[in-house]
C-alpha cells in the first residue's frame, strides 16, 4: 500500500458471544462508547472500512438463529459510521445470510468475505485495492428476509415435537 497510507483502528463492537441451548440468543446491544470511537475515527479519515458479521461462536451448525439481523449491535455501528463518513466500505464476514437491506440503501461498496482462512487479509487487501477483481459467483442464494428461506416459506420450521419435515423434496441440499 505504500508509505502514504495511514491506517487507523477503532473496535466498534464486541463480538463476544455465549450461546445457550440450540437457538441463538440475542447478542449484546451496541456499545455507545465503541461506536463513538469508531465514528470519531471515521470522521478523521478519507475512507472507512467496517468489518461486520458473525463469528464462529455466533454462527454454528449446532444452533438456529431467530432472524437475519446483524449481531453485536452492528447495524447501529454501520449507520453511525456511514453517517460520519459517506466513503465507507462494509466488509461482511460470515458464512450465513444477514439482513443487509439498510446497508445496501446507504453504502456504495459491500464486500462479502466469508471465513477465508489464514490468507484472508492478503486476499481482501488485493480486492479492496483493485489488484484483483472479485468476479466469483456465490454458491447459493441468500434470502432477503427470513420468510424467503425454504424452511419458513414451506412452514417446516421449527417443526413439531422435535421433528422436522424436509418439504423441499428433491430440491433439498446442494445443487
Amino acid at each position: 500500500l505504500g508509505k502514504s497510507i495511514d491506517i487507523k483502528f477503532a473496535q466498534g463492537y464486541s463480538g463476544k458471544y455465549r450461546s445457550s441451548g440450540n437457538v441463538n440468543q440475542d447478542s449484546k446491544p451496541a456499545d455507545p462508547a465503541l461506536i463513538a470511537e469508531a465514528v470519531a475515527t471515521a470522521k478523521s479519515t478519507d475512507m472507512a472500512i467496517l468489518f461486520i458479521g458473525g463469528n464462529r461462536d455466533f454462527e454454528s451448525e449446532s444452533r438456529d438463529r431467530k432472524d437475519l439481523a446483524l449481531p453485536f449491535g452492528e447495524q447501529a455501528l454501520v449507520d453511525a459510521v456511514t453517517a460520519a463518513n459517506a466513503n465507507t466500505i462494509v466488509v461482511v464476514v460470515g458464512g450465513a445470510p444477514y439482513d443487509i437491506g439498510e446497508i445496501k440503501k446507504n453504502n456504495h461498496t459491500i464486500v462479502w468475505s466469508w471465513y477465508n482462512g489464514s490468507e484472508n487479509g492478503n486476499a481482501l487487501a488485493d480486492v479492496l485495492t483493485g489488484k484483483i477483481n472479485p468476479s466469483g459467483k456465490m454458491p447459493f442464494t441468500f434470502p432477503a428476509q427470513l420468510k424467503d428461506s425454504p424452511s419458513i416459506a414451506l412452514n417446516a420450521y421449527p417443526g413439531q415435537n422435535l421433528q422436522e419435515d424436509y418439504k423441499e423434496g428433491i430440491l433439498v441440499g446442494y445443487r
